[in-house]
């Protein structure tokens, strides 16, 4: 086993080094709805929040890392899980991670 494993940013100096004794946080969750900041209702999801999500995590000094944290519902099911990181690569130079994708399909 390996005494290091490098989780790498899209920025060196947001790699992270899992090693003994050393311990990161990151972001996670695939909610396909979202408080909306504007208006504050409910709605869907939609892939300019996830973009809008990953600038904020970027923020955050203590997030280390981050797992895809939105399930956009206006893009083709297909294409989500490359979508998401699409939206989160070019929002972050932290490391991404994808996350859980579930079908937005009763029954799949």
């Amino acid at each position: 086993m390996p005494s290091s494993v490098l989780l790498a940013g899209g920025d060196s100096a947001q790699d992270n080094f899992l090693e003994e004794k050393r311990v990161f946080a990151g972001s996670g969750g695939s909610p396909t709805q979202v408080l909306d900041p504007g208006e504050a209702r409910i709605r869907t999801a939609l892939q300019a929040d996830l973009s809008d999500f990953v600038r904020v995590l970027d923020s955050l000094e203590f997030f280390d890392f981050i797992v895809n944290p939105l399930l956009p519902t206006d893009i083709p099911e297909e294409e989500v899980p490359i979508q998401r990181f699409f939206a989160s690569l070019n929002n972050t130079t932290k490391h991404v991670m994808g996350g859980w994708v579930p079908s937005r399909t009763p029954g799949r």
